[in-house]
């Protein structure tokens, strides 16, 4: 039986290809700090689906349905058209190409209102292979066009290659060889060029298939081979089961079935890891194919209807018509011919709406084997004609000659760089003997005084060279080093801002804070990037305000980790406790149990201070209970200090009491301020001394009556001025409520 050559072309997303598993924990540990529905939130469900949606299209859709939905509310419009573009790509992973397409058509549109080009050329590549599912080859090249068009009017000329790659496969489908390979080989030089060997393995395994279809599988299955080797070195999973069901089909065309059947087992493997149900559907009728050849027929044609089952579920017109031509050939090799015509005419119809002329060859030359069997040799010489004269068209001389160009222009493109690098090597050779010539001929030429003066010339020489050598290393070596530091330097600092930004996300916006007070202000400075101290806010059951300022052990990194840590605590403790007092217990007993203090003998301050506020308004009493950090009150220009516990939040060296909880009576117009210690501890000033705690006093004693707004200026104003030259020495944080 001649199996129908169910190759696999490589289509390509024309986007960085990034892991997932680290950057998709990250993302989802991300998401669950986010408590507001904002922009930030949108962005981060975007991405999730992003990473999702090749392997895991239906968990995929649960993100970034919720971004669309928040995307539309907010009126978010590059949220919307990411969503848009994310949904698109899950349905024609998932086969429903009516959605896929509504959807695509409303990121373009998106993409276009906002200007965006870059996303435009994800939008368009995504519209080809659309297309391309479809058997609509023409159009996926118009869109693979525009999609190339947009990325050079971004800069993003990385992704070219990709749709070049994807404009060769749609070319091979029309049965266009000569300019498929014009554009592989076009994405082979550039790839080549940038070092991309993901994108070279690509570019291999689509020439290795226009080999395939020549009928040399020697030089189809060195392509392969090639691509599987680059795919396996880098673990590309994808790449690596496309290359074995390739190499699958070159081995069963030279006839090494056994190596054939093992390696499309392995390819199936891998697709089932992946969850990639067209390449399982694929693996299926290739399986199957093998398995006729091999006069197996039962186990292959279950395997046939197992993959044409799949493919009519995907909706893939390509895959649907493989199958229906491996279910033909395997029926007519068991000599159940007559049963074979109905699944061939189904591929015929198929095929001719698609202009799959590819496929039209096949279908010819398998209707001549039915007939040939049934005895019905007229319309087996007429379907045979039909078959090598659409071959003829397909393949001619022509066609081929521009294969062996190709393929040849890229060899001695390759062996000319080879040899320039000879060449130069060569010359810096012919440079070094020329000079130890001159050195000897000067040596026997003169007297022995002149020898010795050039020995001693060389000597000195020498030992420049050998001083110059060392200091080359020496340079080197430190440049080296020099590199190696920025470079670890800026993958910390990107790390710092990415934690700075999952820090600012854990702060209480601005929109909640505005409804809980009507004048406050928050002054926040963190001394590094990120921020030991944090402010905090939120409501009990009873909905009642409550607001805090936090001072973690440590600044920076450390002092972040522990502010996250308390915001976490803080969000919980708040739905069960009332009063100021139980939610700091509370608060010290979490923050034990997350650093694991309860049965360590360490003596070091992990933990926290902190003042907090509780405000019940019904009765116009506000609650204090603070770690270290008191509370100021100003009414009718008299300060009231009320001092927080000498104890902190976390493992204590003696037995732990419980926090007291101050209450006051309150009334409107009352000034209410938390703080840590870095504004009063900041050294400045005419004789280098802090701020203090008297000084902070006087000047809210001063400011206290204008609004808060005004007063956050005047606070930053005075801290700058005392601060002058000197560097902030820690994080400074001070919060402040009018009742």
């Amino acid at each position: 039986m001649k199996r129908f050559l169910a190759i696999v072309l490589f289509l390509l997303p024309a986007s960085g290809l990034l892991s997932q598993g680290s950057r998709l924990d990250s993302l989802q540990t991300v998401l669950t700090t986010l408590e507001t529905d904002d922009t930030v939130k949108v962005n981060v469900l975007n991405s999730i689906a992003k990473e999702l949606r090749t392997n895991q299209p239906d968990k995929a859709l649960l993100y970034v349905n919720q971004a669309q939905a928040l995307a539309e509310h907010l009126g978010f419009k590059r949220g919307m058209a990411a969503a848009y573009n994310t949904l698109s790509i899950v349905y024609r992973n998932k086969g429903d190409f009516t959605k896929a397409t509504t959807f695509n058509s409303r990121a373009i549109k998106m993409y276009e209102e906002l200007g965006n080009k870059s996303g435009l050329g994800s939008a368009y590549n995504t519209l080809g292979l659309i297309n391309k599912n479809q058997g609509f080859y023409l159009k996926a090249i118009d869109s693979y066009i525009k999609a190339s068009m947009c990325y050079q009017g971004a800069g993003e000329f990385q992704n070219i290659p990709g749709l070049y790659n994807n404009i060769g496969v749609a070319y091979k489908y029309l049965g266009k060889y000569a300019e498929a390979l014009d554009y592989y080989f076009k994405a082979l030089a550039i790839e080549d060029s940038l070092g991309n060997k993901k994108g070279v393995a690509d570019c291999y395994s689509n020439i290795g298939n226009i080999y395939a279809v020549k009928g040399d599988h020697n030089k189809a299955l060195e392509n392969h081979k090639q691509a599987f080797d680059l795919y396996n070195e880098f673990d590309q999973k994808r790449g690596m089961g496309v290359a074995l069901n390739n190499m699958s089909v070159a081995n069963q065309q030279l006839g090494n079935l056994d190596e054939a059947i093992q390696q499309i087992s392995n390819a199936l493997i891998i697709h089932e890891q992946l969850g990639s149900k067209k390449d399982i559907a694929l693996d299926y009728t290739n399986m199957g194919q093998l398995y006729c050849e091999k006069k197996d027929f039962k186990k292959g044609l279950e395997y046939l209807n197992r993959g044409l089952e799949m493919q009519e579920k995907l909706s893939d017109q390509w895959g649907i018509m493989q199958s229906l031509i491996g279910l033909a050939q395997g029926y007519n090799a068991a000599s159940r011919s007559a049963e074979a015509i109905p699944f061939l005419q189904r591929a015929e119809k198929i095929a001719e709406e698609t202009e799959g002329m590819e496929a039209l060859q096949d279908i010819y030359r398998t209707y001549s084997d039915i007939y040939e069997k049934l005895g019905v040799y007229k319309n087996s010489l007429f379907y045979y004609r039909k078959a090598t004269d659409l071959e003829d068209s397909l393949f001619n001389k022509e066609s081929s000659d521009r294969l062996n160009q190709l393929q040849t222009q890229y060899d001695l493109e390759t062996r000319k760089k080879e040899n320039e690098l000879q060449k130069k090597q060569n010359e810096v050779l012919e440079i070094e003997n020329a000079r130890n010539k001159q050195l000897l001929f000067f040596a026997i030429g003169g007297s022995v005084l002149l020898l010795v003066f050039i020995a001693f010339v060389i000597r000195a020489y020498f030992q420049k060279q050998r001083a110059n050598s060392l200091l080359q290393e020496q340079k080197s070596e430190i440049e080296t080093q020099k590199a190696i530091i920025e470079i670890k330097n800026k993958d910390i600092t990107d790390s710092i801002q990415y934690a700075k930004r999952i820090q600012e996300a854990i702060l209480t916006p601005e929109h909640i804070l505005s409804r809980m007070f009507p004048e406050y202000f928050v002054l926040y400075k963190p001394r590094d990037i990120i921020s030991g101290d944090f402010y905090w806010a939120g409501t009990t059951r009873s909905g009642n305000p409550v607001w805090a300022a936090v001072d973690c052990t440590g600044h920076g990194v450390p002092g972040a980790l522990m502010s996250m840590i308390g915001s976490s605590l803080l969000n919980e403790i708040i739905h069960e406790a009332e009063h100021a007092d139980d939610i700091l217990n509370r608060l010290r007993e979490g923050i034990v149990d997350a650093l694991k203090q309860k049965d360590s003998h360490q003596t070091v301050h992990d933990g926290m201070d902190i003042a907090l506020c509780v405000l019940d308004r019904s009765r116009s009493l506000l609650e204090f209970a603070g770690a270290q950090n008191p509370l100021y009150i100003i009414r009718d220009n008299s300060l009231q200090e009320i001092k927080g516990d000498k104890q902190y939040i976390g493992h204590a060296t003696t037995a732990a009491q419980p926090f007291a909880r101050h209450t006051l009576d309150v009334k409107k117009g009352d000034a209410v301020y938390v703080f840590t210690d870095g504004f009063a501890d900041q050294f400045g000033g005419n004789k280098e001394k802090k701020y203090s705690y008297k000084r902070l006093k006087d000047v809210l004693l001063d400011i206290h009556l204008r609004p808060m707004a005004e007063q956050k200026e005047l606070l930053i104003r005075s801290f700058e001025e005392w601060k002058g030259s000197y560097e902030q020495v820690d994080d400074v944080l001070l919060f402040g409520v009018r009742i």
